[in-house]
């Protein structure tokens, strides 16, 4: 057994930094493409080993929220529409579309009263595990692996985040998840996610009184009916400034024709 680990390993480190891979037959370029994609994925793995091992020493202590009172409490809404990035505004494809639409939607907010600022920021994933990305902003740790990610959500240490800071300061602090529960990939309990991210109030689709029709072949509660359900039934109902946090579903599957549709009434959406 060690004499075959010996040789496997060194068939690894010969891959890893052999440059020229002439000397393969056809019929052994799959074996070296895998063997490749094995060395690589080894190196990163030690990478973020030894990443967890630095966090291990950090004094989370001295990273909290300070504790002075916010000079200003504004309502917040912290809003992820997934799937979309810098690719709308640099491929030629999309640029002049995107453009309009966002000259319209600038002149619209002035229009309201609205004023904003964009800016681009570099997600740490792509191509999927989104929680990686919004709890990199919750925390402002940038989390890049699945690895590091259930580290901090395990370890029981005062990971700082951002809806606990809001309740320090006088917040009613609402997260919102619109995509059903009833995945059975997802077996990790809701109580310890809500005691992680600290949120004061966590709605579930199954809290959202839905009962109408889904889109998409996802099961999911329409975006314009969850944020509306929220408004409506929580947040005008509390006197403390609010921070809302909301994970689009919709813009998961943009190029579907089976979008829901964006009514007068969000109620209608119900029926």
């Amino acid at each position: 057994g060690g004499f075959a680990f010996l040789i496997f390993f060194g068939w690894l480190l010969m891959i890893n930094h052999q440059d020229d891979f002439s000397f393969f037959r056809e019929d052994q370029l799959s074996t070296r493409f895998i063997a490749y994609d094995i060395a690589v994925n080894t190196n990163h793995s030690f990478e973020f080993i030894a990443e967890v091992e630095e966090l291990k020493k950090v004094d989370w202590d001295a990273y909290q929220y300070p504790a002075e009172p916010m000079k200003e409490k504004p309502n917040i809404y912290l809003i992820f529409l997934e799937s979309y990035g810098t690719v709308l505004s640099t491929d030629e494809r999309f640029q002049n579309d995107f453009k309009f639409r966002m000259d319209a939607f600038e002149e619209r907010m002035s229009y309201w009263g609205w004023n904003y600022v964009s800016h681009w920021s570099e997600a740490p994933v792509k191509g999927g595990k989104s929680w990686l990305s919004f709890t990199s902003v919750l925390t402002g740790i940038e989390i890049k692996d699945h690895f590091v990610y259930s580290y901090l959500f395990n370890s029981g240490e005062p990971i700082p985040m951002m809806a606990k800071n809001f309740n320090q300061q006088g917040y009613g602090t609402y997260r919102i998840t619109s995509l059903g529960s009833n995945d059975d990939r997802i077996d990790i309990p809701y109580e310890q996610m809500d005691k992680f991210f600290g949120f004061e109030i966590w709605l579930l689709a199954e809290d959202l009184e839905y009962t109408g029709g889904f889109w998409g072949g996802v099961h999911a509660v329409p975006d314009q009916y969850a944020l509306h359900y929220l408004e409506e039934n929580y947040l005008q109902k509390d006197d403390r400034p609010t921070f809302s946090f909301f994970i689009t579903t919709a813009s998961h599957w943009p190029w579907s024709d089976q979008q829901p549709p964006y009514l007068f009434d969000w109620r209608q959406l119900n029926s």
